[in-house]
Protein backbone atom coordinates (compact mmCIF):
# COMPACT_ATOMS: atom_id res chain seq x y z
CA UNK A 1 0.00 0.00 0.00
CA UNK A 2 2.83 2.68 0.82
CA UNK A 3 3.65 4.52 3.28
CA UNK A 4 1.22 7.93 3.83
CA UNK A 5 4.16 10.22 3.19
CA UNK A 6 4.86 8.70 0.03
CA UNK A 7 1.33 9.34 -0.90
CA UNK A 8 1.37 12.48 -0.48
CA UNK A 9 4.72 13.25 -2.03
CA UNK A 10 2.83 11.30 -5.29
CA UNK A 11 -0.10 13.96 -5.25
CA UNK A 12 2.15 16.91 -4.69
CA UNK A 13 4.35 15.65 -7.89
CA UNK A 14 1.43 15.60 -10.07
CA UNK A 15 0.04 18.93 -9.00
CA UNK A 16 2.75 20.53 -10.31
CA UNK A 17 2.89 18.37 -13.29
CA UNK A 18 -0.71 19.94 -13.83
CA UNK A 19 0.19 23.63 -12.41
CA UNK A 20 3.17 23.52 -15.57
CA UNK A 21 0.88 22.19 -18.15
CA UNK A 22 -1.70 25.33 -16.72
CA UNK A 23 1.76 27.33 -17.40
CA UNK A 24 2.85 26.57 -20.37
CA UNK A 25 -0.47 27.01 -22.08
CA UNK A 26 -0.68 30.19 -20.98
CA UNK A 27 3.50 30.78 -22.14
CA UNK A 28 2.36 29.49 -25.37
CA UNK A 29 -0.45 32.04 -25.53
CA UNK A 30 1.52 34.78 -24.65
CA UNK A 31 4.36 33.58 -27.03
CA UNK A 32 1.21 33.42 -29.88
CA UNK A 33 0.23 36.80 -29.45
CA UNK A 34 3.86 38.33 -29.62
CA UNK A 35 4.04 36.38 -32.88
CA UNK A 36 1.27 37.65 -34.10
CA UNK A 37 2.16 41.51 -33.17
CA UNK A 38 5.83 41.37 -35.02
CA UNK A 39 4.17 39.41 -37.77
CA UNK A 40 2.22 42.18 -38.14
CA UNK A 41 4.67 44.76 -37.43
CA UNK A 42 6.97 43.04 -40.24
CA UNK A 43 4.02 43.24 -42.97
CA UNK A 44 3.55 47.27 -42.01
CA UNK A 45 7.12 47.25 -42.19
CA UNK A 46 7.16 45.38 -45.65
CA UNK A 47 4.28 47.67 -47.28
CA UNK A 48 5.94 50.78 -46.19
CA UNK A 49 9.03 49.35 -48.13
CA UNK A 50 7.21 48.21 -50.88
CA UNK A 51 5.75 51.81 -51.44
CA UNK A 52 8.86 53.48 -50.58
CA UNK A 53 10.62 51.70 -53.88
CA UNK A 54 7.66 51.73 -55.99
CA UNK A 55 8.11 55.99 -55.28
CA UNK A 56 11.83 55.74 -56.18
CA UNK A 57 11.02 53.79 -59.42
CA UNK A 58 8.75 56.52 -60.20
CA UNK A 59 11.16 59.56 -59.68
CA UNK A 60 14.52 57.25 -61.18
CA UNK A 61 11.92 57.04 -64.31
CA UNK A 62 10.40 60.64 -63.96
CA UNK A 63 14.30 62.24 -64.12
CA UNK A 64 15.14 59.41 -66.57
CA UNK A 65 12.00 60.70 -69.19
CA UNK A 66 13.01 64.13 -68.28
CA UNK A 67 16.24 64.18 -69.78
CA UNK A 68 14.85 62.22 -72.58
CA UNK A 69 12.70 64.22 -72.92
CA UNK A 70 15.00 67.81 -72.96
CA UNK A 71 17.49 65.45 -75.71
CA UNK A 72 14.74 65.07 -78.39
CA UNK A 73 12.71 62.41 -77.23
CA UNK A 74 14.82 59.14 -78.06
CA UNK A 75 12.24 56.71 -79.25
CA UNK A 76 12.99 53.06 -79.22
CA UNK A 77 12.14 50.17 -82.04
CA UNK A 78 8.51 50.57 -81.60
CA UNK A 79 8.26 54.03 -80.68
CA UNK A 80 8.70 53.37 -76.93
CA UNK A 81 10.66 56.10 -74.80
CA UNK A 82 13.40 54.80 -72.77
CA UNK A 83 11.75 55.16 -69.95
CA UNK A 84 8.98 52.98 -70.98
CA UNK A 85 11.54 50.23 -72.00
CA UNK A 86 13.35 50.87 -68.53
CA UNK A 87 9.92 50.58 -66.35
CA UNK A 88 9.68 47.27 -68.16
CA UNK A 89 12.98 45.62 -67.64
CA UNK A 90 12.55 46.34 -64.06
CA UNK A 91 9.06 45.00 -63.70
CA UNK A 92 10.04 42.12 -65.89
CA UNK A 93 13.75 41.50 -65.46
CA UNK A 94 14.29 38.06 -63.05
CA UNK A 95 17.87 39.22 -62.35
CA UNK A 96 16.21 42.49 -60.62
CA UNK A 97 13.43 40.96 -58.93
CA UNK A 98 16.08 38.92 -57.41
CA UNK A 99 18.25 41.27 -56.54
CA UNK A 100 14.92 42.95 -54.77
CA UNK A 101 13.94 39.65 -53.34
CA UNK A 102 17.48 39.07 -51.12
CA UNK A 103 17.70 42.74 -50.54
CA UNK A 104 14.13 42.44 -49.06
CA UNK A 105 15.30 39.25 -46.87
CA UNK A 106 18.32 40.84 -45.72
CA UNK A 107 16.45 43.74 -44.10
CA UNK A 108 14.26 40.79 -42.57
CA UNK A 109 17.20 39.42 -40.53
CA UNK A 110 18.01 43.02 -39.38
Amino acid sequence: MGCFLCKIKKKRKKQKKRNNKYISIEERLKADEEKEKREEREEEIREREELTREILEEYILNIIEDEVDKMGGIKGLDGETISDILSYYIANDPRFQLKLQRELRRKERR
